[in-house]
């Protein structure tokens, strides 16, 4: 049981590291786009995250989610030399401009008197004492599972040294992947009402996730823009004003299985009139997504109270004129066949 355990724990923490990564990356892009910035994002490129704004250095992120708050970011911290290592190896290689940012991000917290407290954007941050911090570890630690960063470390100049934590800031005591929703919450409080705002969000994440995995699987690696991220905002922000509704795209391509509704009494009336079975194929979908759609946004809480009833009675009303209509048209001892023709009519205006 035990064994078992630690299996699903070990491979828990990496799969929401993952996770952490992409949102983590939505939340600054929100940020910087609130800042009126034009950048592009990449994911798995020179780094976990890394954006190059328009017109001002490269900028790296290396993001550390762990499960446990209790996380350190000590001198011998695992997290901390496989971040050096990432960076140390992209200034050997020339990866990465003069004047680089590097940014780690992570949940742990860096002890006072630490290399990585040093490093942190605050009245304290003082390179030269974590310069002398990183050498004496990487000179006298035996840990072998940080041997390839020391290694990579100790290859750089002491001029490429200086450099590289110049660039250096670590962000420690960040929130959680479960508490970033209610950052990610804040920088959309602005763009839709409270009430829609963990709607708005989901939507939201969910092109972004896709975004981010056709990023990353593209030969071509191309980054996503922030227009694409400000022209998806705007999409739905007009979704969700106060006379409109979302239509999700999941359920608009979803597969129906049309045999499933056979019984349904509008797939025998059309049947009744000579529909075809790929126009009532059609309807089958139609009648899906309207149910699945309106289902999802009374789960999500975006129908004020009334808004579904009233909307039922109008669309009654509108489908109860045009058969009236009908009716009018139609001598009393209309033939079966101009009944028929008369019906087809009114689905030509429902369809």
């Amino acid at each position: 049981m035990t064994k078992r355990h630690d299996s699903i724990f070990s491979a828990r923490a990496p799969a929401l590291g993952y996770l952490y990564q992409i949102r983590y990356a939505l939340l600054d892009s929100l940020r910087r786009l609130r800042d009126c910035e034009d950048f592009q994002v990449g994911i798995e490129r020179l780094d976990d995250v890394q954006f190059e704004p328009e017109g001002r250095p490269i900028e790296l992120l290396q993001t550390k989610h762990h499960i446990r708050k209790t996380a350190s970011l000590k001198d011998s911290s695992q997290d901390l030399w496989h971040t050096i290592r990432v960076w140390a190896s992209a200034i050997s290689d020339q990866q990465v401009p003069e004047g680089f940012l590097a940014y780690l991000i992570t949940t742990a917290q860096a002890p006072e008197g630490s290399a990585a407290f040093y490093l942190r954007p605050s009245p304290r941050r003082n390179i030269e004492r974590a310069l002398q911090l990183l050498d004496g570890v990487s000179e006298t630690s035996s840990n072998p599972t940080n041997k390839a960063a020391y290694e990579a470390y100790r290859k750089l100049t002491a001029k490429q040294k200086l450099a590289l934590l110049g660039s250096a800031i670590v962000l420690d005591s960040q929130p959680d992947i479960d508490e970033l929703d209610l950052h990610l919450k804040k920088e959309l409080s602005f763009v839709v009402s409270r009430p829609k705002i963990g709607s708005f969000l989901k939507r939201l994440e969910g092109f972004w996730f896709e975004r981010a995995v056709r990023h990353m699987i593209n030969e071509k690696n191309d980054a996503i823009a922030s227009d694409e991220l400000q022209a998806e905002i705007d999409s739905l922000r007009e979704q969700f004003r106060r006379e409109n509704l979302p239509v999700d795209p999941d359920i608009m391509s979803a597969f129906v299985d049309a045999s499933g509704y056979r019984d349904n009494t509008f797939v025998k009336q059309l049947k009744m009139i000579g529909i075809k079975d790929g126009r009532i194929v059609h309807a089958i979908r139609n009648f899906y997504r309207a149910f699945e759609q309106r289902s999802r946004w009374v789960g999500d809480e975006l129908l004020m109270v009334g808004d579904l009833e009233r909307y039922d009675d109008r669309l009654f009303e509108e489908w109860e004129l045009h058969f009236l209509r009908m009716c009018d048209d139609l001598p009393r001892d209309a033939l079966d066949g101009e009944m028929i023709e008369a019906a087809k009519r009114v689905f030509e205006w429902a369809a």
